[in-house]
């Protein structure tokens, strides 16, 4: 007979556990992997669930409108190169008051 400090038997116990959690949790990765050819994905209510992007064509008809005429819209960074093409960009498209936001050089 071995005697055995409770808290040792609590830890051996935890370290099963644990194993045998990471070996299912290989399994179900791996079988997901199989049954959808991504990276990653999901297990939900026994579905599998992939990340996918989609490519989709909007006609002119469907361009929504980007901006709110009576809103602001802020740009940081704003006195830089990229800060006045963004103001320009947005000006163009509708936004009727922009703030821009920079350090003084």
């Amino acid at each position: 007979m071995v005697n055995m400090h409770p808290d040792d038997a609590v830890h051996n116990i935890k370290n099963v556990i644990v194993s045998q959690a990471m070996v299912l949790a290989g399994m179900v990765l791996s079988h997901a992997r199989a049954a959808t050819n991504f990276d990653q994905c999901a297990l939900r209510g026994g579905e599998y669930f992939a990340c996918r992007l989609a490519e989709k064509q909007l006609g002119a008809s469907t361009k929504p409108d980007l901006f709110v005429a009576e809103g602001t819209y802020v740009i940081t960074g704003g006195f830089g190169g990229l800060g006045l093409l963004v103001c320009e960009w947005l000006v163009s498209r509708g936004a009727k008051h922009v703030a821009e936001a920079g350090m003084a050089s």
